[in-house]
């Protein structure tokens, strides 16, 4: 061997060692890398891998695992601080140019837990919206957030709690535009209608149980029928209710039913084979007056008449110091006087002795309408 061969391979010799030594290195760090992204030890993987990147540099193997073990880590930070877009951003990153088993599993269960934080925050926020707009009364948007948070919790049991407290809040929502609706109904049925012959006034208000208190008339050739009821609801027909006219309440045989559209009356027929319709709506309002919508006062009739006669004298005796103990209302007739000047009912109370065969005209009494009495001594 020439001594310029023997120069040669002594300055190649640790050359070659050298390489030998770098491949040797870079290798193990890709290893070390590699085990501490099957430990989940991020920071340390990353770290092996810039060591094999630097021992072979523009290395695309260590590039890559590089950057997926920096991405881990940082996905993994995010998901800490409930930054969960940003984790699913990262999982699309890692997903592109991971080719290690342990990593795909992790990555994967990083984004499925990550996407049901997501859904969690979300709704808590859609929730915590959706009251701060019932408070200021901005039903329709609180309603949007609502029906957001039940689209998204929908089937899932995990989800459970922030589905009821979502269904929670929106029948609130939902009740407030029922009784939004039931006002402008009850603003609507408000006034006078006339179908053909019959004219009818209605007055409606909501009662504190969310039912609706309705009085009115029908005025059906010259008379005057008036009624009071309630209904439940829209389109919910009331219970029984008769009719009054100046000559008393009529059988309970009439419903009242309020529509969208206006309202109606069935009344059964007393034989039972049917009833009658009247109905009115709204395109048949002709003002929204109701000034005759009163209870009309009965007629006086003897036998009403002599009833509060009776009544009377029982407050006269028990006043009277002589006839307290010794007389009872019962112990007196009562007379049919007829209709008295200015309208009044006259009954003539008489006192009867059978047993004596006598009796004596005691009382005059002037029973008017309302049922006011007015005794009179006889002065005979």
């Amino acid at each position: 061997m020439t001594k310029q061969k023997q120069s040669i391979i002594i300055c190649t010799l640790p050359l070659l060692l050298l390489a030998g030594c770098t491949n040797s290195d870079y290798k193990e760090e890709i290893t070390k890398g590699n085990q501490a992204l099957d430990n989940k030890e991020y920071e340390q993987a990353a770290k092996a891998f810039n060591k094999a990147l630097q021992d072979k540099k523009g290395d695309q193997t260590a590039k890559a695992l590089y950057q997926v073990a920096t991405d881990m880590k940082l996905a993994t930070q995010k998901f800490e601080q409930g930054k969960y877009k940003e984790v699913l951003s990262l999982s699309d990153k890692v997903t592109e140019v991971n080719t290690n088993d342990a990593v795909k599993h992790d990555i994967r269960n990083l984004e499925q837990q990550s996407e049901k934080q997501k859904i969690i925050k979300d709704n808590q926020n859609y929730i915590e919206n959706a009251e701060t707009l019932i408070k200021k009364e901005d039903y329709s948007n609180a309603k949007k957030e609502l029906e957001q948070v039940i689209d998204n919790t929908k089937g899932k049991k995990e989800l459970t709690v922030q589905n009821n407290k979502a269904k929670e809040l929106l029948f609130q929502v939902d009740k407030h535009f029922q009784e939004q609706k039931q006002e402008e109904l009850i603003k609507k049925l408000k006034g006078k209608f006339r179908n053909g012959s019959l004219e009818a006034e209605l007055q409606t208000s909501l009662n504190a149980d969310g039912s609706i208190y309705c009085k009115g008339i029908i005025i059906n050739e010259g008379v005057t029928n008036y009624f009071e009821t309630a209904v439940s609801g829209i389109n919910k027909k009331s219970k029984l209710f008769g009719y009054y006219t100046n000559q008393g309440e009529s059988e309970q045989s009439t419903t009242l039913t309020l529509t969208e559209t206006g309202f109606e009356f069935y009344s059964a027929y007393p034989d039972g084979s049917g009833g009658i319709v009247d109905k009115f709506d709204f395109t048949q309002k002709i003002s929204n007056d109701i000034s005759q919508i009163k209870k009309p006062p009965l007629d006086m009739s003897y036998e009403r008449a002599a009833a509060y006669t009776k009544e009377a004298m029982k407050k006269y005796i028990e006043e009277d110091e002589f006839l307290n103990g010794n007389a009872t209302a019962d112990d007196y007739q009562y007379e049919d006087g007829g209709v008295f000047e200015g309208g009044d009912y006259e009954i003539d109370v008489w006192a009867v002795d059978e047993e004596r065969q006598w009796s004596r005209l005691m009382k005059y009494a002037y029973v008017e309408n309302d049922g006011t009495v007015r005794l009179e001594d006889n002065p005979e």
